[in-house]
């Protein structure tokens, strides 16, 4: 089935100018979208999509909303099944998971994990690669994440765009950055879910840590879920520099910006929307576009294939 063969047929209703990409596939039952300051790492061995959330973020907080594609209303979080987004409280709930359940729960045989591949738009390698740029694997440093996994799926880019990449030179302000190249860079990274119920044999996606569940919706036919894992700014939040956007990554990893260098990534294209302010066109509410001074929050990922806990 071809990537970008969304036609009339494929079952997927005609975008709004906000609503989220369409699946990258067309029998998708689920897209889970993951935007901010997360960190993607895939583990091969294991087949599941492993990623740090930075929780050490300032400003900034984890929102995860599903609805039904196309419908304005959430199915969570809601009065019943409530999310708590204070980083505080998402570290002390970690490790999640986000899963296919075939009546077996969360069953290490039933992972099916795998990224998309290839030199088309969608490419999983889309995603800004901080172990690529700095030449080096970075271990992430403990204390500052919360795990969210994600055992089945085709992982990739659900936008892409391209964006000048930036280097801060060690023991240099920010306002030092020197532009090095544009390249494509994905600020929307996607998660497509195909599996569906059929007859006696229930399929549901689900959102769970050790302490129980947070939502179940079965995978029927004739629906597609959005489930949108945002770690952005807090409402009403100050207006914030590049060290309050996308060089919090750096907390991540034991860089130490008097002795090493740092990147930057200005997408013109992206932002979220902060302030509680109606969305600006590229860029954030209220603040004008993004630049320099004011970057996006974009996901980004390592070059390891052994998952969060092999240097990327």
């Amino acid at each position: 089935m071809a990537p970008d063969d969304h036609d009339n047929q494929s079952g997927h209703h005609q975008p709004l100018e906000n609503d989220p990409p369409l699946p990258l596939l067309n029998d998708a039952t689920a897209t889970i979208y993951l935007d901010g300051l997360i960190y993607a790492a895939y583990n091969k061995n294991r087949r599941v999509l492993e990623s740090a959330v930075l929780t050490h973020a300032k400003h900034h907080h984890l929102t995860i909303e599903v609805r039904l594609r196309g419908e304005g209303s959430k199915l969570f979080p809601t009065a019943e099944w409530p999310w708590n987004p204070d980083h505080h409280e998402v570290e002390k709930g970690a490790p999640f998971w986000l899963y296919v359940d075939s009546g077996n729960g969360i069953k290490e045989d039933e992972f099916s994990a795998e990224l998309h591949t290839g030199n088309d738009k969608h490419a999983f390698n889309s995603i800004f690669n901080f172990e690529e740029h700095h030449r080096q694997p970075l271990p992430l440093m403990p204390g500052k994440f919360a795990v969210f996994n994600f055992p089945h799926g085709t992982c990739y880019s659900a936008k892409t765009e391209d964006a000048e990449v930036k280097v801060i030179p060690a023991n240099q302000p920010v306002a030092s950055a020197v532009s090095k190249r544009t390249i494509p860079v994905s600020n929307l990274v996607g998660i497509d879910i195909n599996a569906i119920s059929k007859g006696t044999e229930k399929k549901w996606i689900v959102l769970a840590n050790k302490a129980g569940e947070f939502f179940r919706f079965e995978l029927e036919p004739g629906k597609q879920y959005e489930i949108n894992i945002l770690n952005e700014p807090e409402p009403d939040s100050p207006t914030l520099g590049p060290e309050g956007h996308f060089l919090q990554f750096y907390q991540l990893f034991d860089i130490d910006p008097q002795r090493d260098q740092r990147f930057l990534v200005v997408d013109p294209t992206h932002a979220h929307n902060s302030n509680g302010s109606p969305p600006v066109v590229g860029g954030e509410g209220g603040l004008g576009p993004p630049t320099a001074d004011n970057p996006p929050c974009a996901p980004g990922r390592g070059s390891s294939t052994g998952g969060l806990g092999s240097g990327g």
